[in-house]
């Protein structure tokens, strides 16, 4: 039984077997990230169904628009989203002809908001696309009531802390296109770029992992399994790179370089 294998993960490195352990890795991210969107869509349709149509006010979004505008043209890719925000409120009919402020709006258009939001998204913009969507989810939410605010608020902060914000998790999810096929990080990179990851944002993922609810538990310890895999596959890999004979050295050194990841990933044994 190789190193890998004692892993209960896969083994192998080639492209294939790249391939198939990044989709592993990645599938529990995906899946909660599909399940926290589905909660907060749960719970706009509540809200929705409370407002009966109505428009709402969006104190907070209008707030956020005005308190955040330096950092919007601060950079190119800020400018341009503003002006695709401003673009998007203006076709949804939701702009004061003279101030430029946003109108109050039914659900609905919140939504569609939102939706432009997410097809904007890029690396250099998420930050503020979060909390955009953060001030337009607390607007639509409270005027639906406390219970189903505290609600809204709890999946939207959990998803900003596990998902949104820490820039490993960021890296793996990002994607577009078809099927998600155009990716910051192609599926095969996903087994190395993970183990390569600063201590921090790796434990971050380890951690998220750990966490998942008890019905993604299978998906969630089968990545962690394949994390294990790679970790193992590339520490052979240093030992078989002298012909003939072990190479202590480099295994040493791989240790020591990624001890304090490999220590939230395998037991001490």
């Amino acid at each position: 039984m190789s190193d890998a294998q004692g892993s209960t993960g896969t083994g192998g490195l080639d492209e294939t077997s790249l391939h198939n352990r990044g989709n592993v890795i990645l599938k529990p991210l995906n899946d909660l990230s599909d399940h926290l969107d589905s909660k907060i869509q749960d719970l706009y349709a509540a809200a929705d169904a409370r407002a009966a149509g109505v428009p709402i006010n969006m104190p907070s979004t209008n707030q956020f628009l005005t308190r955040e505008r330096s950092q919007f043209l601060g950079t190119v890719e800020g400018k341009q989203l503003l002006e695709g925000v401003q673009s998007q409120m203006k076709d949804l009919g939701l702009t004061d002809q003279y101030a430029g402020t946003l109108q109050p709006a039914t659900v609905q258009q919140a939504e569609l908001l939102k939706q432009h939001l997410n097809n904007a998204w890029t690396p250099r913009t998420g930050k503020l696309i979060s909390q955009m969507k953060d001030a337009i989810d607390g607007d639509v939410m409270k005027s639906a009531g406390e219970d189903i605010y505290a609600q809204a608020r709890q999946a939207r902060t959990l998803r900003s802390n596990l998902l949104d914000d820490p820039q490993g998790v960021v890296s793996l999810l990002d994607s577009s296109g078809p099927g998600g096929i155009n990716r910051a990080v192609n599926v095969e990179r996903i087994p190395d770029t993970v183990v390569r990851m600063p201590v921090d944002q790796f434990g971050h993922v380890v951690d998220t992992l750990k966490r998942m609810p008890v019905e993604m538990q299978p998906q969630a310890q089968a990545a962690l399994a394949e994390i294990r895999s790679q970790f193992a596959l590339r520490l052979q890999e240093q030992a078989q790179k002298l012909k003939g004979a072990w190479n202590n050295r480099g295994v040493t050194q791989c240790l020591n370089q990624n001890s304090a990841k490999m220590a939230k990933v395998f037991s001490p044994k």
